[in-house]
Order: structure tokens, then sequence, then C-alpha cells
């Protein structure tokens, strides 16, 4: 018993789920014979393309364009909608002759969205043979209208036909006779839609997913190259301070002194290093007053000394 109530469970929902699309659906891809191709809902102009098998939606806003804006008429409110067909009424505006034209799309259900499989249109003459003419293209001239006068389109089939004094249109699909049939082939068109989109959303990810795993590594090796150029950067002005340090450098100085004995006695005292070298240097020299010209050359931390000592007449 429990086993029945599932499945009895299990059948409406099936039902259920067959009507409404099984795919990811956008008004601008409607149900019809070249799905997917994409159709803007948003355009505001008449684009020649085929009115059966497609989605009553497209057709019926399609059409609706080109009979505002080329014929002149409004589309009035009193459509008539039932399982079977759509009627859409159109008209002149007031204060004119009144013109009128009648479409009646000739509809079936397939995921719970409306298909029209044929169109019947009918109303003012002049209407009718204008709307004929401006269908699919506008290459014929309304004085060469004849009845049985066929347009085709794609599949489409148009035929224009005037009898006591009634002008219609019939557009009929010359591939498809039923529901089944155009259902069996857009089931197909469908399936590889969804298996493309798939496959189009795992590659999209992949490159997403390797896209930024390309990112997080430039940035790793972006930090790492601010690293080592950092410390190339702190290395040259290392390098470059050693090589400054080890330049040799000189500079000039005057000592005087007063010699008396072994003894001198300086204005301004030297280092004791250099005072030695001073005192060496002045050996042999008589008692007197002196200056002591000093070149000192420094190369790192040693310095090196030149002493020349000349008798001086200097006051000190």
């Amino acid at each position: 018993m429990k086993k029945l109530l599932i499945i009895l469970l299990i059948i409406p929902l099936l039902g259920i789920a067959q009507d409404k699309p099984d795919w990811e659906y956008d008004i601008n891809r409607p149900i019809g014979a070249f799905f997917p191709n994409y159709f803007s809902m948003a355009s505001f102009k008449y684009m020649a393309t085929q009115n059966t098998y497609f989605e009553y939606n497209w057709v019926s806003n399609n059409l609706q364009q080109l009979i505002e804006k080329d014929l002149k008429l409004r589309r009035s409110s009193d459509d008539v909608t039932t399982n079977n067909y759509i009627i859409n009424s159109y008209s002149t505006g007031a204060g004119t002759v009144i013109d009128r034209l009648k479409i009646k799309y000739n509809i079936f259900t397939i995921y719970g969205l409306y298909v029209v499989s044929s169109v019947e249109i009918t109303g003012s003459k002049i209407q009718v043979a204008k709307l004929f003419i401006y269908l699919y293209d506008n290459e014929i001239q309304s004085g060469s209208l004849k009845n049985g006068f066929v347009k085709t389109f794609a599949q489409d089939n148009a035929i224009y036909n005037q009898v006591n004094g009634v002008a219609s249109i019939k557009i009929s699909n010359g591939v498809y006779k039923n529901k089944t049939q155009f259902k069996a082939d857009f089931d197909k068109l469908k399936e590889k839609f969804k298996t493309d989109l798939m496959i189009a959303k795992a590659t999209a990810e992949h490159q997403r997913i390797e896209d930024e795993e390309y990112i997080k590594n430039r940035n790793i090796q972006f930090k790492k190259d601010s690293i080592a150029r950092k410390q190339e950067t702190i290395q040259a002005h290392e390098d470059w301070d050693k090589q400054q340090k080890a330049k040799p450098k000189e500079s000039v100085n005057i000592y005087y002194f007063k010699k008396s004995g072994t003894k001198l006695e300086f204005k301004n005292q030297p280092s004791a290093e250099l005072e030695n070298q001073i005192v060496e240097k002045a050996n042999g020299y008589k008692k007197g007053k002196y200056s002591a010209y000093v070149t000192t050359t420094t190369i790192l931390d040693k310095s090196t000394y030149d002493v020349k000592i000349n008798p001086t007449e200097a006051n000190f």
C-alpha cells in the first residue's frame, strides 16, 4: 500500500515538472525551430522571422511592432484567449475611418508556454493587403496581389486570399504537422543547449579557478620580487657605502710648535699618533718655531701621514 501511495505521489510531480522549462529559460531565447537563437524582446523594431512553431510571446510582440508602426493601427484591449487559440485585435484611432485587423494565433502548450502552430489574419482589405506586403519583406506591390499568392520564409508558408471582398492571410508551417513532431525536435535542441551550457559553465568555472590561481601566484611572486628588489636596493646602498669608505680621503692640516731640546710645545695639539710622527720628523732640528704641514690619507680606518717641517715666524 505504501509503494502504491509513493507512485501516486510521484506521477503528479512529474506532470508538474513538465509544465515548466527544465532549462535556464530566457524570454530572449524563445521556444522555436531554431532554438536557442537569441531574439531580443526589448527590440522596438519589427524583425522578419518565422511565425509558426515559435513561442507566442515573441511572435505577437514582433507582429505588434509591424502593425503599429507600419500600418498605424493600435492594439485593442479585448484579446481572446482559449486553450487552442489567442486573438489579438487592432484598429485605427478615433476620428478616422475604422480599419481593423484580427490576428488569430492557433496555439499549443509545451513546458507551460504557448507556441504558435499557425496564424489566421482577417480584417479590412487594405490593411490585410498591406500587412501581407510588409510580412517578411516588402518586395511585392499591392497591384500584383492575387488569390493564392504565397510568401515563404524559413519554414513559414503565408497565403493571401480575397473571397467576396474579404481578405485573409493564413500562415502555416511547411515542416511540422503537429506538436508531437515539433516537440521531438525541440527536445533535442533543448538537451543540446543544456549540455552546451553545462560545458560552458564548467569551462568558465575552470577558467575562473585558473585565473584566481594565476592572480594568487602572481601576487605571491610580486611580493617575492618586491622583497628581492628591496634587498637588492639595500645591498646596493651598502656596496656604495663600502666603495665610498674604501676611497682614499685626504686632508691637510698645519700644526705650529716650539722646539726646545727634544721637547715640542704645540699651539694646536695633534693626535698622539701624529704627534709621535712630528716629533720623529723634527728630530735633528735646532731650537725654534716650526710648522708641521701634514697631509693625512685615510682608507677605511687606517690613516697615513706625510709630514713636512718648516721654520716659521708666526707668533704663538
